[in-house]
């Protein structure tokens, strides 16, 4: 049975239903391997030894990647985080303040003015606007300033 299993999957895959169904409780069938392996030292038969190396086989063929330690992948630089910053305009904060707190954190790469009006979005773009090529004001008054094209949309 376990065999039959185990063409058929290497045959069709997925594509039968029943197939897919079985394939889903495959870890299942390997269960008995661990009653019956450990009374493989006690039965000293080498027809009972023969009749436990292929389910076995089976085993380590399909599970025993899953027990090997992992390789670490090649070395990766990891890009620098993306900052992000968020000023309330209407909440007191004005275009001189804005644009220097932007400076004093080093311009980060996404700046969001909420409740701005086109005025106070002129005066931040004039004042850090050479930092945040990719800018927009959009109709409820949330204007945006990035350093990334993918970031305004």
């Amino acid at each position: 049975m376990l065999g039959g299993w185990w063409l058929l999957h290497l045959i069709y895959g997925d594509q039968i239903w029943w197939l897919a169904l079985l394939t889903s409780f495959a870890p299942l069938f390997f269960a008995p391997l661990l009653f019956f392996l450990p009374l493989t030292l006690f039965v000293r038969h080498a027809g009972y030894l023969i009749g436990q190396l292929f389910p076995l086989l089976l085993f380590i063929v399909t599970y025993g990647g899953l027990f090997l330690p992992k390789t670490p992948p090649p070395h990766q630089v990891e890009p620098p985080p993306l900052t992000v910053m968020t000023f309330n305009m209407q909440s007191g904060s004005r275009a001189a303040r804005t644009a220097a707190v932007i400076q004093e954190n080093d311009y980060p790469d996404i700046v969001a003015l909420q409740e701005t009006t086109p005025q106070i979005e002129r005066l931040v773009r004039r004042a850090v606007g050479e930092h945040y090529p990719y800018s927009f004001l959009s109709i409820r008054w949330m204007g945006e300033a990035s350093r990334h094209s993918a970031a305004i949309r």
